[in-house]
């Protein structure tokens, strides 16, 4: 995963899904954070709201913003935590820093 320097930074999660209830879960709060992955007690930017894609099965895209404070050939770690009915998942995944025409 890249995390795009100087733009805006789309973070989606597909197919969220209750095994227990055997469903797609479409009401959940879902949000991410950015961290550094040399120390992930440092947020980078402001958390970011996943809202629910409307007849999507379990998905959900927020908009890390312009501005963010990211860093050529930094890794991040990007923290999705999706609660829902008492229930809570959460996902990490790795990201590097990189500019959009390096992709």
């Amino acid at each position: 995963m890249k995390l795009f320097i100087d733009s805006d930074n789309l973070i989606t999660l597909v197919g969220l899904y209750d095994n227990v209830a055997d469903a797609y879960v479409n009401t959940a709060g879902v949000i991410a954070q950015v961290f550094a992955a040399s120390d992930e007690d440092t947020q980078i930017g402001s958390d970011v709201t996943l809202s629910y894609i409307a007849a999507s099965d379990g998905e959900y895209r927020g908009q890390l913003v312009y501005g963010t404070a990211l860093a050529v050939n930094e890794t991040y770690i990007v923290k999705i935590v999706a609660s829902s009915g008492g229930n809570q998942l959460t996902v990490k995944v790795n990201a590097d820093g990189a500019f959009a025409n390096e992709s």
